[in-house]
């Protein structure tokens, strides 16, 4: 399904704990799996502990986001 999330703070958390700022029930989805954060005026990602997190589609430890970018936690994925 598709819905639409907008982060108004942060550090910004994605995973499964209700305290999430966006909230993913999906299986393989942690419940702090990443966490967002604006730098330098520009969103930047990162994996929360062990994490699995993949930028489109390629394993990620951190990064500044672009327009299209792609994320994918364990059954969920963003656009």
């Amino acid at each position: 399904s598709t819905r639409t999330c907008v982060a108004e703070q942060f550090p910004f958390a994605i995973g499964r704990a209700s305290g999430s700022g966006l909230r993913i029930s999906a299986p393989g989805v942690w419940d702090c799996h990443a966490i967002l954060e604006v730098r330098d005026s520009r969103f930047f990602v990162q994996p929360h502990g062990d994490a699995l997190l993949l930028l489109n589609d390629q394993p990620c430890k951190g990064a500044l986001l672009k327009m299209g970018d792609q994320l994918s936690l364990g059954g969920a994925r963003l656009t």
